[in-house]
Formats: C-alpha cells, structure tokens, sequence
C-alpha cells in the first residue's frame, strides 16, 4: 500500500476480505500431486462439462449487470462486494456459507450485526438463571467431627453413618464412614 488514504485502506481491505483465491501456475500443479491434491480436467471448448463453475459465472455476471446502473462504484469495488456477499451466503448444497466452510466462522457483514448473537444471548440468560438460583441457595455448613449421613453410591446402602474429617473446598468435605471408607462429599 504506498498512501494510507481512507480510500486506498477501504480498498486494500476489501481486496484482503474479496481475494480468498490465487490462480496456480503449471508448476504449482506439480506440488499439488506431491501433496496428495488431484487435479481436475475440464475441457475449455466445452461448458457444460464444468456446470458448476459455468453457474458461478453466470451469477456473477448478472450481479455485475445489476451493479453497473451505480456509477459511484468502480468495478473492482463491484466485484469485492459480489464475492462478499457470495462468500457469506449459505449454499443450498451444504447448508453452510463458503467462508464457514473456509474459515469455520461467519463474515462479518452489515447482516451479521443486525442479526442477534444467540451465542450471547444464550450466555446471558444462563447467567441471569444462575444467578438467581444462586440468591436463594443456600449450602449447608458441618464442623469437623461432626456425625452425618453420607451417599455411598458403591455399596447397597443408600445412606450411611459417619464423620467429618476434613473441610476440603468451599462445599465440599471428606468424610469417614463407619466401615473405614473415606469420600469426598459435596454439601447441597
């Protein structure tokens, strides 16, 4: 970048936010089998072998079409915004946008900021439940040597005698059953 303009910034990120793409030389080709990749053969004289890419060009140039009526944008300004928008849009195929499945995240586009964000709204719910649950808790609090019944979950007893030995964390407590075993216990 040789100014740092607004305007010469605002194109140097769209071409780093437009270009996820590079064209291969015929070297590169060979690199590509030494690493596993296969390449894929279409003949250039026939379209219709290569459907895909011929729908790709056809959308393409129809949003160009469309775009040319707004003479305060350049074409390559028109072109960064059609691969944006392209590239954030979930495929019928897939289900899940190109760049999802590139970068395993979203674009962050004018639509993802009015869009709300579940993830934190789900966070935030979470917190508030929490923390009216936690309000009202209220833990239990024993004194060493004190006699208690505890869950013993590997014997056929449910509940058994025993003492506490030790306070072990904010809630939680070792405790010595009658038959000798020790356990560690959460208060609730």
């Amino acid at each position: 970048m040789k100014t740092t303009t607004a305007e010469s910034i605002v194109n140097t990120l769209r071409n780093i936010i437009a270009g996820y793409g590079h064209y291969l030389q015929c070297d590169e080709f060979l690199q590509l089998h030494v690493n596993g990749i296969q390449r894929v053969l279409v003949s250039p004289y026939h379209p219709s072998s290569n459907g895909l890419a011929e729908r790709f060009v056809q959308t393409f140039t129809y949003s160009l079409e469309l775009s040319a009526a707004d003479l305060s944008c350049s074409l390559q300004h028109r072109i960064q915004s059609f691969l944006l928008l392209y590239r954030s849009t979930p495929h019928a195929t897939t289900g899940s946008s190109p760049a999802k499945l590139f970068l395993q995240q979203e674009l962050r586009t004018r639509l993802a900021l009015v869009r709300p964000d579940l993830a934190g709204r789900v966070a935030s719910q979470q917190g508030k439940v929490k923390f009216d649950h936690d309000k009202d808790a209220k833990f239990r609090e024993m004194a060493v040597g004190e006699t208690v019944l505890a869950r013993n979950h590997l014997s056929g007893q449910k509940w058994q005698p025993g003492t506490v030995l030790q306070h072990s964390s904010p809630h939680s407590y070792k405790v010595q059953l009658d038959d000798g075993a020790i356990l560690e216990k959460t208060c609730r």
